[in-house]
């Protein structure tokens, strides 16, 4: 198994431990995945890494998708609300994919997703 395969584990490892509320074990695993991708080469750009895993992929997808969700909160906080749970729940729910997608993305840089 190599450190992208790991990598990807790890990470599904993490969305499940979140998803399940231990989110302390799973930015403790985020802490390690970053450890890891911190120890891997960096590669050209013009490089092209193994191809995503169709799983993997489709996480990669889904937080994408769940990050740029937050635009909405963003801009209804600059415009007329007032700050609110659901403001706070918002920006909580996006934390653990920005982490995770910093760790992954790196992985396959090159890479297109769609």
């Amino acid at each position: 198994m190599n450190k992208r395969q790991i990598l990807a584990s790890l990470n599904d490892i993490a969305n499940n431990l979140d998803n399940a509320g231990l989110s302390l074990e799973a930015n403790n695993i985020a802490r390690v995945m970053k450890k890891i991708a911190q120890e891997m080469p960096t590669e050209s750009s013009e490089m092209s890494g193994p191809p995503i895993p169709p799983q993997t992929k489709q996480n990669i997808i889904n937080m994408v998708k769940n990050v740029n969700s937050i635009n909405g909160v963003c801009y209804s906080l600059l415009t007329y609300d007032q700050i609110g749970q659901s403001h706070i729940d918002a920006f909580a729910a996006i934390e653990k994919d920005v982490t995770a997608l910093k760790n992954l993305l790196p992985l396959y840089k090159g890479q297109n997703l769609l």
